[in-house]
């Protein structure tokens, strides 16, 4: 039994490590916000400012928990990866000592 097509366990790496830069951008997108936030709210009093502020405050909800998710799918993808890959080498293991185990038969009936 030979295997051709094997998980590709570096790719699913380096996809997890593009999730994880995704990640750190958006953190740094949403301190950004924050920031921004900040200055609004110290540099314009205006009653419209309480829903910018609110909408603000949503979208960086909204990014933390795409942060997390994007963690989350990264380790994901290589735990994955890694259970496949092993998974994987199982089954060769296993054909190879099944073969084995018939070419010891084969040999010990001539």
């Amino acid at each position: 039994m030979v295997v051709t097509n094997r998980i590709n366990v570096s790719l699913a790496n380096s996809q997890a490590a593009k999730f994880n830069t995704l990640s750190s951008q958006l953190q740094a997108l949403n301190s950004s916000l924050k920031s921004i936030n900040g200055n609004i709210t110290h540099g314009w009093q205006a009653k419209e400012i309480v829903y910018i502020n609110q909408a603000i405050t949503n979208i960086s909800k909204e990014i933390s928990s795409l942060t997390s998710e994007l963690n989350s799918l990264g380790k994901d993808v290589i735990s994955v990866a890694l259970e496949i890959s092993r998974e994987e080498q199982a089954k060769i293991d296993a054909a190879k000592k099944a073969a084995e185990a018939e070419a010891a038969a084969k040999a010990a009936k001539r």
